[in-house]
Protein backbone atom coordinates (compact mmCIF):
# COMPACT_ATOMS: atom_id res chain seq x y z
CA UNK A 1 0.00 0.00 0.00
CA UNK A 2 2.85 2.49 0.83
CA UNK A 3 4.47 1.87 -2.63
CA UNK A 4 1.26 2.60 -4.18
CA UNK A 5 0.78 5.38 -2.36
CA UNK A 6 4.32 6.71 -3.31
CA UNK A 7 4.01 5.44 -7.15
CA UNK A 8 0.83 8.44 -7.37
CA UNK A 9 2.99 10.79 -5.23
CA UNK A 10 1.60 13.69 -7.63
CA UNK A 11 -2.30 12.60 -6.62
CA UNK A 12 -1.06 12.54 -2.85
CA UNK A 13 1.01 15.75 -3.04
CA UNK A 14 -1.17 17.40 -0.50
CA UNK A 15 -1.47 14.74 2.36
CA UNK A 16 2.61 14.63 1.64
CA UNK A 17 2.97 18.34 2.36
CA UNK A 18 0.38 18.44 5.51
CA UNK A 19 2.32 15.89 7.11
CA UNK A 20 6.09 17.78 6.17
CA UNK A 21 4.15 21.13 7.88
CA UNK A 22 3.23 19.07 10.75
CA UNK A 23 6.16 17.56 11.74
CA UNK A 24 8.34 21.14 10.87
CA UNK A 25 5.68 22.83 13.54
CA UNK A 26 6.15 19.54 15.90
CA UNK A 27 9.54 20.21 15.89
CA UNK A 28 10.43 23.50 16.08
CA UNK A 29 7.51 24.29 18.18
CA UNK A 30 7.73 21.28 20.36
CA UNK A 31 8.59 23.64 23.42
CA UNK A 32 5.71 25.55 22.95
CA UNK A 33 2.96 23.43 23.13
CA UNK A 34 2.45 22.81 19.58
CA UNK A 35 1.59 18.95 20.15
CA UNK A 36 -0.34 19.31 23.75
CA UNK A 37 -3.91 18.13 22.76
CA UNK A 38 -5.80 21.44 23.86
CA UNK A 39 -3.75 23.12 21.18
CA UNK A 40 -4.83 20.55 18.56
CA UNK A 41 -7.93 20.67 19.22
CA UNK A 42 -8.19 24.77 18.47
CA UNK A 43 -6.73 23.95 15.30
CA UNK A 44 -9.68 21.67 14.40
CA UNK A 45 -12.06 23.92 15.65
CA UNK A 46 -10.69 27.14 13.91
CA UNK A 47 -10.42 25.17 10.47
CA UNK A 48 -13.69 23.31 10.72
CA UNK A 49 -15.76 25.36 8.99
CA UNK A 50 -12.96 26.05 6.48
CA UNK A 51 -13.14 22.21 5.73
CA UNK A 52 -16.89 22.31 5.65
CA UNK A 53 -16.86 25.03 2.74
CA UNK A 54 -13.70 23.12 1.09
CA UNK A 55 -16.05 20.25 0.79
CA UNK A 56 -18.23 22.16 -1.09
CA UNK A 57 -15.77 23.79 -2.97
CA UNK A 58 -14.61 20.28 -4.05
CA UNK A 59 -17.69 19.65 -6.41
CA UNK A 60 -17.45 23.44 -8.12
CA UNK A 61 -14.02 22.59 -9.03
CA UNK A 62 -14.44 19.03 -9.60
CA UNK A 63 -16.84 20.38 -12.41
CA UNK A 64 -14.09 22.59 -13.77
CA UNK A 65 -16.04 25.95 -12.16
CA UNK A 66 -14.48 28.16 -9.51
CA UNK A 67 -16.66 30.40 -6.75
CA UNK A 68 -14.67 33.14 -5.69
CA UNK A 69 -17.65 34.58 -3.20
CA UNK A 70 -17.83 31.41 -1.16
CA UNK A 71 -16.44 33.60 2.34
CA UNK A 72 -18.35 36.55 1.75
CA UNK A 73 -21.84 34.38 0.92
CA UNK A 74 -20.50 32.52 4.22
CA UNK A 75 -20.46 35.97 5.73
CA UNK A 76 -23.85 36.96 4.20
CA UNK A 77 -25.39 33.27 5.40
CA UNK A 78 -24.34 34.21 9.14
CA UNK A 79 -25.57 37.26 9.49
CA UNK A 80 -28.94 35.86 8.13
CA UNK A 81 -29.09 32.96 10.69
CA UNK A 82 -28.20 35.86 13.72
CA UNK A 83 -31.01 38.07 12.54
CA UNK A 84 -33.18 34.77 12.30
CA UNK A 85 -31.95 33.41 15.27
CA UNK A 86 -33.06 36.84 16.67
CA UNK A 87 -36.28 36.95 15.66
CA UNK A 88 -37.57 34.00 15.50
CA UNK A 89 -34.95 30.90 16.61
CA UNK A 90 -32.86 28.56 16.09
CA UNK A 91 -34.73 26.96 13.74
CA UNK A 92 -35.53 30.31 11.90
CA UNK A 93 -31.98 31.18 11.63
CA UNK A 94 -31.09 28.03 10.27
CA UNK A 95 -33.39 27.64 7.26
CA UNK A 96 -32.44 31.48 7.07
CA UNK A 97 -28.90 30.53 6.56
CA UNK A 98 -29.46 27.90 4.57
CA UNK A 99 -31.70 29.23 2.19
CA UNK A 100 -29.19 32.48 1.90
CA UNK A 101 -27.03 29.94 0.73
CA UNK A 102 -29.33 28.16 -1.34
CA UNK A 103 -30.98 31.02 -3.32
CA UNK A 104 -26.80 32.74 -3.89
CA UNK A 105 -25.49 29.29 -4.98
CA UNK A 106 -28.68 29.06 -7.41
CA UNK A 107 -28.08 32.58 -9.32
CA UNK A 108 -24.47 31.99 -9.36
CA UNK A 109 -25.15 28.76 -11.43
CA UNK A 110 -28.21 30.48 -12.89
CA UNK A 111 -25.87 33.55 -14.31
CA UNK A 112 -22.88 30.56 -15.34
CA UNK A 113 -25.21 27.99 -17.12
CA UNK A 114 -28.20 29.94 -18.79
CA UNK A 115 -26.72 33.43 -19.18
CA UNK A 116 -23.74 32.19 -20.22
CA UNK A 117 -20.99 34.61 -18.10
CA UNK A 118 -17.96 32.67 -16.78
CA UNK A 119 -17.94 31.39 -13.36
CA UNK A 120 -14.89 33.66 -12.60
CA UNK A 121 -17.00 36.82 -13.17
CA UNK A 122 -20.08 36.14 -11.77
CA UNK A 123 -18.63 34.99 -8.12
CA UNK A 124 -16.38 37.60 -8.76
CA UNK A 125 -19.13 40.21 -8.96
CA UNK A 126 -21.20 38.14 -6.07
CA UNK A 127 -18.55 38.29 -3.56
CA UNK A 128 -19.17 42.34 -3.85
CA UNK A 129 -22.57 42.17 -3.65
CA UNK A 130 -22.70 39.70 -0.59
CA UNK A 131 -20.57 41.63 1.23
CA UNK A 132 -22.81 44.82 0.57
CA UNK A 133 -25.58 43.23 1.15
CA UNK A 134 -24.43 41.54 4.65
CA UNK A 135 -23.10 44.86 5.87
CA UNK A 136 -26.09 46.66 4.77
CA UNK A 137 -28.84 44.29 6.46
CA UNK A 138 -26.57 44.50 9.74
CA UNK A 139 -25.97 48.39 9.47
CA UNK A 140 -21.94 47.25 9.58
CA UNK A 141 -22.65 46.05 13.49
CA UNK A 142 -21.93 42.65 15.22
CA UNK A 143 -25.32 40.55 15.11
CA UNK A 144 -25.01 38.46 18.29
CA UNK A 145 -26.09 35.04 18.42
CA UNK A 146 -27.77 34.49 21.23
CA UNK A 147 -29.04 30.88 21.28
CA UNK A 148 -27.07 28.99 23.48
CA UNK A 149 -27.85 25.49 22.05
CA UNK A 150 -27.23 26.63 18.38
CA UNK A 151 -23.88 28.00 19.73
CA UNK A 152 -23.12 24.18 20.95
CA UNK A 153 -23.93 22.30 18.17
CA UNK A 154 -22.54 24.89 15.20
CA UNK A 155 -19.67 26.67 17.61
CA UNK A 156 -18.27 25.85 20.37
CA UNK A 157 -19.78 22.60 22.29
CA UNK A 158 -18.03 19.44 22.84
CA UNK A 159 -18.78 15.38 23.22
CA UNK A 160 -16.22 14.75 26.07
CA UNK A 161 -12.71 15.84 24.32
CA UNK A 162 -14.19 16.04 20.96
CA UNK A 163 -15.50 19.11 19.29
CA UNK A 164 -18.31 19.50 17.69
CA UNK A 165 -17.58 21.03 14.61
CA UNK A 166 -14.99 18.26 14.24
CA UNK A 167 -18.21 15.42 14.00
CA UNK A 168 -19.91 17.87 11.73
CA UNK A 169 -17.05 18.19 9.70
CA UNK A 170 -15.88 14.61 9.85
CA UNK A 171 -19.56 13.47 8.72
CA UNK A 172 -20.00 16.18 6.19
CA UNK A 173 -16.86 14.95 4.49
CA UNK A 174 -17.74 11.49 4.27
CA UNK A 175 -20.70 12.27 2.90
CA UNK A 176 -19.19 14.11 0.24
CA UNK A 177 -16.76 12.19 -0.68
CA UNK A 178 -19.32 9.17 -1.19
CA UNK A 179 -21.27 11.81 -3.32
CA UNK A 180 -19.09 12.96 -5.38
CA UNK A 181 -17.08 8.99 -5.75
CA UNK A 182 -19.67 6.91 -5.50
CA UNK A 183 -22.85 8.47 -6.99
CA UNK A 184 -24.42 8.64 -10.32
CA UNK A 185 -24.21 12.92 -9.74
CA UNK A 186 -20.76 12.78 -8.86
CA UNK A 187 -19.51 10.97 -11.66
CA UNK A 188 -21.49 13.94 -13.65
CA UNK A 189 -19.50 16.32 -11.97
CA UNK A 190 -16.37 14.77 -12.49
CA UNK A 191 -17.04 14.13 -15.85
CA UNK A 192 -18.22 17.94 -16.87
CA UNK A 193 -14.76 18.96 -15.16
CA UNK A 194 -13.00 16.72 -16.99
Amino acid sequence: MANAFFANWRQNIIYIGFVVIFLVFAVTLADKGFLNPNNLLNIVRQTAMIAVMAIAMTFVLSAGEIDLSVGAVAGLATVTVAMGIAAGGPIVGVGAGIATGLAVGMFNGWLTTRIGIPSFLTTLAMMGIAKGVAMWISATAAVPILSSGYSWLFGGGNLGPVPVLMLWMAVLGGIGHIVLRRSGFGRRVLATGG
